[in-house]
C-alpha cells in the first residue's frame, strides 16, 4: 500500500470525504494506504482484502460515504483513527432480487436504494392492477 498525507482535520471547517478515496475504481487499480495525522484510511482492492483490514484493524470503521463520519463529527463524537473505504467495491454495491426478496449490498447508493424502491412499488402496483382486472374479467378472486 502506498502512503499519501492528509490534510490535518480543522473543526472550524466541514469535513470533506478524502477527494483521493472518490476516485472511480475503474481508475485506480489495487490497495491504497492514506496516512494523515489524526487517521488512516485504506481502500482496498476488494472485498478479501476489507475483510483481512477489518480482521487486523477490528476497531476500524467502514466507509461507503462521509455521512456517519460528518454527523459524528457534528455531535461532536471523536472520528475513528482507522477507516476502510468500501464505496468503491462492486460486491457491495449489487441489489439482488430474487423469489425470497430483495438483498441490497452494503455500498448501494441512497439514489439507487431510491430507484429500487420505485422499481418495487411500480412492480407491485402494476401486478395489483392486473389481479384486479383479472378478477373483474373472469369475475372471480
Amino acid at each position: 500500500m502506498s502512503d499519501v498525507d492528509l490534510s490535518p482535520f480543522d473543526p472550524s471547517q466541514e469535513p470533506t470525504f478524502p477527494a483521493e478515496l472518490q476516485i472511480k475504481f475503474e481508475t485506480l487499480n489495487g490497495s491504497r494506504k492514506f496516512q494523515g495525522r489524526r487517521s488512516v484510511w485504506f481502500r482496498p482492492a476488494n472485498l478479501d482484502e476489507a475483510l483481512k483490514l477489518k480482521a487486523e484493524h477490528p476497531h476500524a470503521v467502514f466507509a461507503s460515504g462521509f455521512t456517519k463520519i460528518a454527523l459524528d463529527m457534528k455531535t461532536q463524537q471523536a472520528p475513528p483513527t482507522h477507516l476502510i473505504a468500501i464505496g468503491h467495491l462492486k460486491d457491495l454495491a449489487q441489489i439482488k432480487w430474487t423469489d425470497a426478496g430483495v438483498t441490497v449490498g452494503a455500498a448501494v447508493t441512497l439514489n439507487d436504494l431510491e430507484n429500487l424502491c420505485l422499481t418495487a412499488i411500480s412492480k407491485h402496483a402494476v401486478q395489483s392492477i392486473l389481479q384486479i382486472l383479472k378478477c373483474e374479467y373472469f369475475m372471480y378472486c
